[in-house]
């Protein structure tokens, strides 16, 4: 009896894994967070520090990343992290060696020489099914890119990124209609 408990309590313990491991890998890299730096303006973009190097493509969306507050342990009082606040967005136009284009989309933004940039770090993104009582793929997407801002449906308008599932295709458009990605559902919807 005691084996079976352990043989479950494993299962349970090792679900999410094999969950995760389920989902696609190109999509979790596709939106993988990715660390850098603006470099310098230049006429009406900006240089940024990342490259094809970090999986980088055009289209992709950089936020602009002020340094938040601090998070502290409360029984060893050490920094463990701080609350990252988004400043606004920019959209990789060009890509080089060492080094990418990148404009403005949030009106007025004027990031400085050394601003944080994080690939796709709270992006505002909806999902759309284009069949009703398909879910399963939302909720996946959903639950395995936690570092978007999932919105409602009242938000709609403030979407810089949807994700459009109609039968087993998944399309991913910015906020001008540009498709960014597209992905194809297997026979079990994942």
């Amino acid at each position: 009896m005691k084996f079976f408990i352990n043989l479950i309590l494993l299962f349970l313990f090792c679900f999410p894994t094999i969950a995760s491991a389920e989902f696609s890998e190109a999509v979790q890299e596709d939106f993988a967070v990715v660390d850098g730096v603006v470099v310098m303006p230049i006429n009406d973009e900006y240089i940024v520090d990342l490259d094809a190097r970090s999986n980088l493509q055009v289209g992709d969306i950089l936020t602009l990343v002020n340094p938040g507050t601090k998070i502290l342990h409360p029984v060893t009082k050490e920094v463990i992290g701080s609350v990252v606040e988004p400043a606004g967005f920019l959209q990789v136009t060009r890509i080089l060696s060492g080094y990418s284009y990148a404009k403005a989309l949030t009106p007025g933004l004027a990031p400085q020489d050394g601003a944080p940039v994080k690939r796709y770090e709270q992006v505002p993104a909806r999902f759309v099914l284009e069949t009703a009582g398909d879910e399963q793929a939302m909720r996946r997407f959903k639950t395995n890119l936690p570092q978007l801002e999932w919105l409602e449906e009242a938000d709609r308008d403030r979407a810089l990124l949807t994700f459009t599932q109609q039968g087993s295709n998944i399309e991913v458009r910015n906020a001008a209609g540009d498709a960014l990605h597209r992905y194809r559902l297997n026979e079990d919807r994942q």
